[in-house]
């Protein structure tokens, strides 16, 4: 397993540091910290996120591959079409996950509308006595924009 930092990184896989940081941040490529605290990626993993990246390998490991692929050519192929298939499983997953925390954001946001008006209802803000006709279809409004909010998010979820 050799791990190498952003910097060397970005060499190996041709592209700028910044593209590096920018696939560690929306997780299309995962890292860890060593010791000192310093970023540092699997060879491997730089593999997995550029497919096209070839790495020099010396004559004996591409013997083994060749002696391995010759030997259980449909175990390579089933293995490259499950991991294709979890590959699409987990971008499927993270878009799901990214989609439910808008939700929630939302559903804050509501609830946080929802909250304001009844402290507003409270706080007695009325002329002569009585609420004026905004504060009293308010709650309705805000629950009315939940519930759609729901409404759609199920759906979004369910296809």
């Amino acid at each position: 397993m050799t791990e190498v930092n952003i910097s060397e990184a970005a060499r190996i896989a041709g592209v700028n540091r910044s593209t590096i940081q920018r696939h560690l941040k929306d997780g299309k490529l995962s890292a860890m910290r060593d010791a000192t605290g310093k970023t540092k990626i699997d060879i491997a993993e730089l593999k997995r996120a550029f497919p096209g990246l070839k790495m020099p390998a010396t004559d004996v490991q591409q013997a083994d591959l060749l002696h391995l692929q010759q030997s259980a050519p449909s175990e390579f192929s089933e293995l490259n079409l499950r991991n294709q298939q979890l590959e699409t499983e987990n971008l499927l997953l993270r878009e799901l996950i990214r989609e439910k925390d808008a939700h929630i954001k939302n559903l804050a946001a509501a609830l946080d509308l929802l909250r304001t008006g009844k402290q507003n209802e409270q706080a007695g803000a009325t002329k002569g006595g009585q609420l004026l006709w905004h504060q009293k279809i308010w709650p309705w409004g805000v629950m009315l924009i939940a519930g759609a909010t729901i409404l759609i998010g199920t759906f979004l979820l369910a296809s």
